[in-house]
């Protein structure tokens, strides 16, 4: 009798303590990520497998004290107290200076200064440089081209010395340009100035107007933060993803509860001893008992909706001084209890039958919100990146404006060369884009801290962005406005080739001007291929295909524009040397004077031939060649030199008035004469050695020689077109189909169709409760033996059995009678909710083709929109300068906001088509994550795939219930439901979709 008693002592002792907070907390863990790992099987896309709601060490959420207690922090305001982690997906350079992000925006050369002081004159005063008006073009800063020094080139041939839609330094020399004053700098905002630093084209403008400043414009140990990284960050300081997190967690840890009580467990109380104390005084008589009862029992919910019950009661009494002395009285009883409902057994399994599904609606919410939160800080940050091209754009314009603002200024008040009022315009217009440009930096500013509000970063944490991604985008851009611009001069040049009435001359140098923006087309090309390959190493033979054809065009083009230069002087050498024989050959002899003077023209044309041969690529490959005609051309042109100063002499003598006749000059004349029509034949006969391998006549005339090259031009412009489309390969995707992907794929759609499951089932479980309620029960006592001292010591002789059925008639069922009709309403209500959120999807789906379909449109529009602007800007500019009539500054200036306007609209019609098709991959559930919430085909082309295989995507529709529960068979029919096959019962007119 010792040892049980001492048992049971033993374990009532030890069993107060329990078992660890610690080891509470992590079998929560590892019973609620085991349920989600199994629920995951359930999903098309499932829970990741590094699914858990502790923080990221890296979190500020992050809590260091123990988890099983964790302390109150101190409470105290704190700013800059969080530096951003190391992250993994950095780049392995670290923190280098940011590139120069977009490439085209206005012609950095025209522009115009900030208001100043009318009373407070400019440091340029008086200073009249053609920088504004005549020696600079729209230009990139990385593709800075070269002037041309040809007089009489049209202006088309000009503009094309510099890539379409650029932003950068000017064509020409940046010496000759007006540096912008320091004020122009100082009136801006501190922190607008910051931003324009990350731009290499604004910093360098900066460094000519500080030229003895040795600041460091932008720190170089900031950590510069693409799209990967802030997903990245988001992962780990997001406040709703933690949050989600902890819903599907939270919804798992009831299912553990629910699971629980199907399992044979110990009952929640009772299980334990107690002691009880008795003193009492009766007739002078002293009683002392010591009560200690004792107990444990298990329980568990069967499979058929029954509860069953198994309890150990145990009571020791002592009794000290009693009639007897010291007395022991110990019993024990075994109870086992069993109860069936017969007609709610549904009701019995609710609770776990909608907690296992509630896990599986978590999941798909939580797979669902990391894309969503990836969706949402993608448009964020693209929105941002069209903020920085804003910046650059608006930068660019302010001095642009500032520019001529500073060249009408100086000139109006040296020579009043321009009326008042145009210099007014141009302050006016300084004055715009000035404010402009700050209104885009607070703009700015205020969309990076709702970044950083949205992926849970203090708001005053410094965050430099990445810039690459927009470079990327913004040679996307320039490319597409080159080809636009070649589209341009290559109708111009078929329309000149077919009229009869344009000569050889002109149509010639609308070749060169196809040739020049094939040029600058390559030259993009050249530096998209560049970026892709610093970006990802060369490991694939297209990307090697790819740089291979864009040098050979590059080669053929080389080729093809010395040629048209060769062929544009040589027709001006035609020409004058027509009209030297001319002179020559006449009936009546010019003046010696006259034919000197052709000679003389003549040659220096021909000069121009030899040092274009010179300079092009047949000759360069024969070195000797190439020596013995450039020394030959060195001797001709010293005796040219001896030539023009004779000219030069006689000039300044007639200047002077002096008399011909009675000065030494006049009777070197025939000599001179002579002696240039010699160097005539000399210069001809070198010319025609040095051009011979690029213009071969074989007999061809001149005309025919240059058809055959304009048609080769003409041929290489069209491969280049052929190249791909404008900005991005259109998204081909049948609207049927799309909306059918959508209805198949969306995991929301799923949950809905469970919850209209769920709707339905509680409709048979509120008809249940209208039912009478009949319970069977029965119950098993088992007793220890009389006078027995062991407390397991039972026997049948002593024991007791009961059975009995409870009947519960429905006389009064008014609530279950109304939760009945609420339920089939809710089933109703269910039912259109299904049908909306498939309206909705399907609405949504329509949007963002039409959407995509815009961007499409809207972007093409600003594309040719930019080139003839661009056009615009310099032809405006041009007729400035030569004083043409009836052109004024308001036209230059309303050609430059035009083009600034349309550099605008194409960098947000290519935001908004990212922005946009990453919301379609969503709406289409087409896309996952990876672990860091990132999904790297947001930078893509392709469209999202299709799939309309219903069943094969929803094998079980409505859900399945937990296996090893015996629902009845009515619950049952939800599992019995297969999927239908995706149809279009009837094809829409296309016209209205």
């Amino acid at each position: 009798m010792q040892k049980p008693l001492l048992l049971l002592l033993a374990l009532a002792m030890s069993l107060p303590v329990g078992c660890s907070r610690t080891k509470y907390r992590t079998a929560a863990d590892r019973d609620v990520y085991g349920i989600v790992r199994e629920k995951s099987t359930f999903l098309s896309e499932p829970v990741p497998p590094s699914f858990s709601i502790r923080p990221d060490v890296r979190s500020r959420f992050y809590d260091p004290t123990n988890p099983d207690c964790p302390q109150l922090p101190t409470p105290k305001p704190v700013l800059y107290g969080y530096e951003i982690p190391p992250l993994r997906t950095a780049s392995p350079q670290g923190s280098s200076l940011p590139p120069a992000a977009a490439r085209w925006s206005v012609p950095l050369d025209e522009e115009t200064a900030p208001s100043m002081p009318s009373e407070k004159p400019l440091e340029e005063k008086g200073a009249v440089v053609q920088a504004s008006f005549s020696d600079s073009s729209p230009s990139s800063p990385s593709a800075q081209a070269e002037t041309t020094d040809e007089a009489g080139k049209a202006s088309d041939s000009q503009e094309e010395q510099a890539p379409i839609g650029s932003n950068g330094p000017s064509v020409g020399s940046i010496a000759n340009r007006v540096v912008i004053p320091q004020q122009a700098w100082s009136v801006l905002p501190e922190s607008c100035r910051d931003r324009m630093f990350e731009f290499e084209s604004l910093r360098a403008e900066y460094r000519q107007s500080f030229p003895s400043s040795d600041e460091e414009l932008i720190s170089s140990q900031v950590q510069q933060l693409a799209l990967p990284q802030l997903m990245e960050l988001a992962m780990i300081n997001s406040r709703e993803f933690q949050t989600r997190k902890e819903l599907l967690y939270r919804a798992a840890l009831v299912l553990t509860r629910q699971r629980y009580q199907f399992e044979l467990n110990p009952s929640p109380f009772g299980n334990g001893a107690a002691a009880n104390y008795r003193h009492a005084n009766s007739a002078g008589i002293t009683n002392n008992t010591l009560g200690i009862p004792s107990g444990i029992g298990v329980e568990r919910t069967l499979a058929t909706g029954g509860e069953f019950l198994a309890r150990f009661a145990n009571s020791i009494v002592l009794t000290f001084n009693g009639p007897s002395g010291f007395a022991t009285d110990i019993s024990s009883e075994m109870i086992f209890d069993f109860q069936q409902t017969v007609f709610q057994r549904d009701i019995r399994f609710e609770l776990l039958t909608q907690s296992e599904r509630d896990v599986v609606y978590a999941a798909r919410e939580y797979v669902r919100f990391r894309k969503q939160l990836f969706r949402d800080i993608a448009n964020q940050y693209y929105n941002l990146l069209l903020n920085y091209r804003g910046i650059e754009i608006n930068a660019q314009d302010y001095f642009t404006n500032l520019r001529g603002f500073i060249q009408s200024q100086a000139e109006y008040r040296t020579a009043e060369k321009i009326p008042r009022i145009q210099v007014d315009q141009f302050e006016q217009n300084v004055l715009r884009t000035r404010s402009n440009l700050v209104n885009n930096c607070f703009t700015l500013e205020a969309a990076l801290d709702q970044l950083k509000f949205r992926i849970g970063l203090p708001t005053e944490t410094v965050l430099v962005v990445d810039l690459s991604e927009l470079e990327s985008i913004s040679l996307r851009d320039e490319l597409s406005v080159a080809r636009q611009m070649i589209n341009r001069a290559r109708t111009e040049l078929l329309t000149a080739r077919g009229l009869s009435a344009v000569d050889n001359t002109t149509l010639a140098n609308v070749a060169e001007v196809l040739a020049d923006r094939m040029a600058n087309i390559l030259r993009i090309q050249l530096r998209i291929e560049e970026k892709v390959n610093s970006d990802e190493p060369m490991d694939t033979d297209s990307q090697q295909e790819r740089l291979d054809a864009i040098l050979a065009a590059k080669r053929e083009l080389e080729e093809l524009q010395q040629q048209l230069q060769v062929l544009g002087v040589r027709m001006q050498v035609d020409i004058l040397k027509s009209e030297l024989e001319s002179q020559m050959s006449s009936e009546v002899p010019a003046p010696p004077l006259r034919i000197l003077i052709r000679a003389v023209e003549f040659c220096s044309a021909e000069l121009q031939v030899i040092d274009l041969a010179l300079a092009s690529n047949q000759l360069a490959a024969d070195p000797g060649r190439l020596a013995t005609i450039r020394g030959l051309r060195d001797q001709y042109a010293e005796r040219l030199m001896v030539l023009t100063r004779f000219l030069e002499q006689i000039s300044n003598g007639l200047k002077s008035g002096a008399d011909l006749t009675s000065i030494s000059l006049f009777e070197e004349i025939p000599n001179r004469q002579n002696d240039a029509v010699q160097l005539v034949q000399a210069i001809e006969q070198l010319a025609g050695q040095a051009t011979e391998s690029m213009i071969r006549r074989d007999g061809s005339s001149m005309e025919s020689i240059l058809a055959s090259t304009v048609d080769k031009t003409i041929d290489l412009s069209d491969r280049l077109l052929a190249n791909g489309p404008d900005g991005w390969d259109e998204i081909v995707l049948d609207h049927d189909e799309a909306l059918l992907t959508g209805l198949v794929q969306r995991l929301d759609l799923m949950n809905q169709r469970g919850e209209l499951a769920d709707s339905w089932r509680r409709i048979k479980l509120a008809g249940d409760d209208l039912k009478s309620i009949v319970d069977l029960r029965a119950t098993q006592i088992l007793g220890t033996k009389s006078g027995s001292s062991n407390p397991f010591d039972f026997s049948f002789d002593d024991s007791e059995t009961r059975l009995s059925v409870a009947l519960d008639t429905p006389l009064n069922r008014r609530l279950q009678r109304n939760n009945f009709r609420s339920a089939l309403i809710n089933y109703n209500v269910g039912l259109r909710n299904l049908i909306a959120a498939e309206d909705s999807v399907k609405l949504d789906i329509r949007e963002d083709l039409r959407q995509l379909a815009l961007d499409r449109n809207q972007y093409t529009i600003a594309v040719a929109s930019a080139a003839l602007a661009y056009e615009r800007v310099i032809s405006t500019r041009l007729r400035l300068q030569l004083a043409v009539q009836n052109v004024a500054a308001r036209d230059f200036l309303e050609a430059q906001q035009a083009y600034t306007n349309a550099l605008s609209t194409i960098a947000r019609q290519h935001v908004n088509y990212i922005i946009d098709r990453t919301e379609l991959f969503f709406d289409l559930e087409a896309f996952d994550v990876d672990a860091n919430g990132y999904w790297s085909g947001v930078q893509e082309d392709y469209g999202p795939g299709v799939n309309m295989d219903f069943p094969g995507t929803n094998p079980r529709p409505y859900g399945v219930l937990p296996p090893n529960v015996r629902y009845s068979p009515t619950v049952r029919q939800m599992e019995a439901i297969g999927p239908g096959e995706s149809e279009i019962r009837s094809s829409g007119n296309p016209s209205t979709r």
